[in-house]
């Protein structure tokens, strides 16, 4: 029902495992010593853990992402064939949901390449979807200034460990009364 949603099937009879190949699904043979290592890598691969990894159809690797900002600045730049390759698989939504970003998840996966006129469009409203989220998430939020992760889109970071604001007597006092 459901192309992008990983299937691992697991057994003790070796034998199963073409089987499980050939209908797209993972194999893991119950009693291998490597298991765990097996399970790992899985996960890794099919289950949107880690970085956001931009690849081309043939599997090349294009660009990184390990943040909203990241994956949007991303966008911006990575062929068009990569963001087909993506959106035609669910791969946004998914790492997002890895994320527990679901409002933003739910938002794009219903989109298809189809819907839009060309790819540009298409990453236009990528990025547009990811500005909009980060905006309404930030706001009412003050967070501490980071040179690496600094989002322009955040309503106030502060700079420094000093409290915001002053006690009234000293507000007071700085008004002139």
């Amino acid at each position: 029902m459901h192309f992008d949603i990983p299937i691992l099937l697991q057994s003790d009879t070796p034998d199963f495992e073409e089987a499980a190949r050939e209908i797209g699904a993972g194999f893991l043979l119950k009693r291998s010593p490597r298991l765990l290592q097996q399970l790992r890598e899985f996960m890794a691969a099919h289950f949107s853990f880690g970085e956001f990894i931009f690849r081309l159809p043939d599997g090349r690797e294009v660009a990184r992402a390990n943040s909203l900002l990241t994956l949007e600045e991303e966008l911006r730049h990575v062929p068009d064939e990569s963001i087909r390759f993506h959106v035609e698989r669910n791969h946004f939504s998914n790492w997002l949901k890895a994320r527990t970003e679901f409002l933003l998840a739910d938002r794009l996966r219903p989109q298809r390449v189809s819907d839009f006129p060309s790819i540009q469009m298409l990453r236009a409203d990528l990025v547009r979807s990811l500005q909009e989220f980060r905006q309404e998430r930030s706001v009412g939020i003050i967070v501490d200034f980071d040179r690496k992760s600094f989002d322009p889109l955040s309503s106030f970071a502060r700079i420094g460990s000093g409290s915001l604001g002053a006690r009234r007597e000293e507000w007071h006092l700085s008004m002139g009364s």
